[in-house]
């Protein structure tokens, strides 16, 4: 009796143990899905690339949610090594990539880039692809699409005469572009023209720059990656220096973005006439400054300087500086900001041979806005020894410096800006530089066109529309 329930006991214990390892079996055999594999997207979208130049990478996430591991077969382009495409995963380059493992619980990072051939296409075109991943005779692919387009390409050259460019195609600057000595670079409305990565637009001794935009149809310099992430992002390229012994350059109607310094200004004429004219233009998103001049003479009017890093304008080593109209408005907040936003100083210049330069500094600043983030938006440097002649007048300013109110200035009151994290400088109703400005000679409408007061202007670059 003893023995037979020890043996049914035994019997059962046997009987649930190899049930519950049959169990745990089950529970721990591998299945192999694509459904188990979480695709982060089921195409990857690159905005314009420039025929030859290539595209910003593109990165794309797979996920392994399951509790075991998970293999393709395969990983490959639809179209193989004739593909303008460029795969990378994890790391190892290439077209065709067998028996790849994503480890339980982890990840394959996946990357594309592109490189679209030139065609006779002015227009913007589409170059597509597919990734094609393979498992047990199961399939799934992501779409790689491009809008490509091409460009006149300026690659390290020197324009030795005249020329004119139109807006039929953009212009890409790739490397350093030099205006020779005698040659004028005339740029039409419309016109776009993108840098690629460290490349300058140089105006030589005896050339100039004439840009011909319109209110309606500004001309454009940007970087050349149009991809959402690089549109405000600064240092792209470097910007328009005048060398100098520039010729005159006129500069109306543009908009100079994503650069390292919008336009830098080198030296002034002997007869201290202006090396440049700027007007009705914006320039934005800098790393170092807006507008820089060296020793230089220009005159700004109705312009719009922000969004930069360090300076909007700075007036360095003497020189004759005039703005009118003009808003210099820095809210920026991708990078810790400690500079004024309009620099002038009559600073003395020793060169290597232990030569001293005494440059005076004369400076004429009317109906203008000089506001930001710092308690200081205006700074000044009077160390140099050369005389210094200013004006100041109808402009609000931020500053803690006293002084300022004279002239018809405002220190320290809301301009109400329209919306300085979308880089809109228009103002508001209630802006206290509404109507404190004073008619300039041959200034009648503003950036946009709009006709000004004739009697009590609004002060910066805009004129407040009701």
């Amino acid at each position: 009796m003893y023995k037979s329930a020890v043996q049914t006991l035994l019997a059962v214990i046997l009987f649930v143990a190899s049930n519950f390892v049959v169990s745990c079996k089950k529970d721990l055999d591998p299945v192999f899905s694509l459904d188990l594999i979480e695709f982060e997207n089921d195409s990857v979208v690159f905005d314009t690339v420039f025929t030859s130049i290539g595209s910003a990478t593109e990165v794309f996430i797979i996920y392994n949610r399951a509790k075991y591991d998970q293999y393709f077969d395969e990983i490959t382009l639809a179209e193989g090594q004739t593909s303008p495409y460029r795969l990378n995963i994890d790391g190892v380059p290439g077209y065709v990539f067998k028996n790849v493992k994503i480890p339980a619980g982890d990840s394959l990072f996946c990357f594309a880039d592109v490189t679209i051939d030139p065609n006779s296409e002015a227009n913007p075109f589409v170059v597509t692809d597919s990734i094609l991943f393979s498992q047990d005779g199961a399939a799934k692919d992501i779409k790689l699409v491009s809008w490509g387009q091409n460009a006149y390409f300026h690659y390290n050259t020197t324009i030795a005469e005249d020329q004119t460019w139109n807006s039929d195609k953009p212009h890409i600057l790739f490397g350093e572009v030099l205006v020779a000595k005698g040659a004028t670079l005339r740029i039409l409305a419309c016109a776009t023209v993108r840098a690629h990565a460290l490349s300058r637009l140089n105006i030589g001794r005896g050339s100039s720059l004439m840009v011909e935009g319109t209110a309606e149809c500004p001309v454009v310099f940007e970087g050349d990656r149009l991809e959402e992430r690089f549109k405000e992002e600064p240092g792209q390229w470097i910007g328009i220096r005048l060398l100098p012994g520039a010729g005159e350059c006129i500069v109306n109607q543009a908009i100079i973005k994503n650069g390292l310094r919008g336009i830098e200004v080198d030296s002034m004429r002997a007869d201290r006439s202006p090396n440049l004219f700027l007007e009705n233009t914006t320039i934005t998103t800098m790393t170092q400054v807006c507008l820089l001049g060296y020793t230089a003479s220009l005159v700004a009017t109705n312009c719009d300087f922000n969004n930069s890093c360090g300076f909007l304008a700075v007036g360095e080593l003497g020189g004759a500086y005039q703005f009118a109209y003009c808003t210099f408005g820095n809210y920026q907040v991708a990078c810790a900001r400690t500079d004024p936003s309009v620099y002038l100083s009559n600073a003395d210049y020793t060169d290597t041979d232990g030569n001293i330069y005494i440059n005076p500094l004369e400076f004429n600043i009317l109906n203008c806005i000089i506001y930001g983030s710092q308690e200081d938006e205006l700074g000044f440097n009077q160390s140099g020894k050369g005389a210094i002649t200013a004006s100041i007048a109808h402009t609000l300013i931020r500053s803690k410096m006293d002084g300022l109110d004279l002239n018809g200035n405002k220190v320290n009151q809301d301009p109400k800006f329209e919306n300085t994290t979308k880089l809109k400088y228009a103002l508001m109703e209630g802006s206290a530089a509404l109507e404190m400005g004073i008619p300039v000679a041959g200034v009648t409408t503003d950036k946009l066109g709009q006709t000004r007061d004739t009697q009590r202007p609004d002060a910066g670059a805009y004129e407040w529309v009701k």
